[in-house]
């Protein structure tokens, strides 16, 4: 399950309170750090995927597929795509059966050399300008595998009689993380939050914190 945008903004203010004598963030402002925050989570856990053969648990709530037809070899892409995990299609050997082939992404070198002749047994593809290529080009279907960009968390409210805000969930959008990264949001949330207001010793406190999780 994913992390409640409100729960992580509880703990957040718990941990500013502890450190400061005026811990009140308002909704935008929590928002708007909590978007940052987002982003960076997942740029990290995205910099360990694409350095390791292994897929990351941490980015199973994003991995998506989708079929995409092709047109002379060409297609764009999801509108949240982020990186791709793998492309396949359906490679018919004879009349009567089928395989389904994983498309290699092109290489510098078969540009350079020209050593390879892409075929629909061994096909390869390459990704530009919010496009997919596929060679060769009578290939007409795909299947995309990819990480799609993470949904962007919002703490909606509304304001009550006494001008406070008030969580709404109608208008809330939750984190797209793992709830196993709790303490790590929030930690980033008040190292962010500390910095932007010049707190050094808030910083410590969650730096020590984080050595702590």
């Amino acid at each position: 399950m994913a992390l409640g945008v409100d729960t992580v903004y509880k703990e957040f203010l718990n941990q500013v309170n502890k450190n400061q004598n005026s811990g009140y963030i308002n909704g935008d402002e929590y928002t708007r750090l909590a978007q940052r925050v987002n982003l960076d989570w997942y740029n990290d856990q995205y910099k360990e995927y694409e350095s390791s053969i292994k897929n990351s648990d941490d980015l199973q709530l994003l991995k998506t597929t989708v079929g995409v037809p092709l047109v002379s070899g060409v297609a764009t892409l999801p509108t949240d795509y982020y990186h791709y995990d793998k492309v396949t299609h359906t490679y018919y050997p004879s009349q009567t059966t089928t395989q389904k082939r994983t498309i290699e992404p092109k290489t510098t070198s078969q540009d350079d050399f020209g050593f390879f002749e892409p075929s629909l047994k061994y096909s390869t593809f390459e990704i530009f300008g919010g496009n997919i290529k596929v060679y060769p080009s009578t290939i007409q279907y795909i299947t995309l595998y990819y990480l799609r960009y993470p949904a962007t968390p919002v703490w909606g409210y509304t304001v009550d009689g006494n001008g406070m805000e008030v969580y709404d969930a109608t208008t809330s959008t939750d984190f797209e993380i793992p709830e196993y990264a709790f303490t790590d949001v929030v930690n980033r949330l008040v190292v962010l939050f500390a910095e932007s207001i010049g707190d050094d010793r808030l910083v410590a406190y969650s730096a020590q914190n984080e050595n702590k999780s």
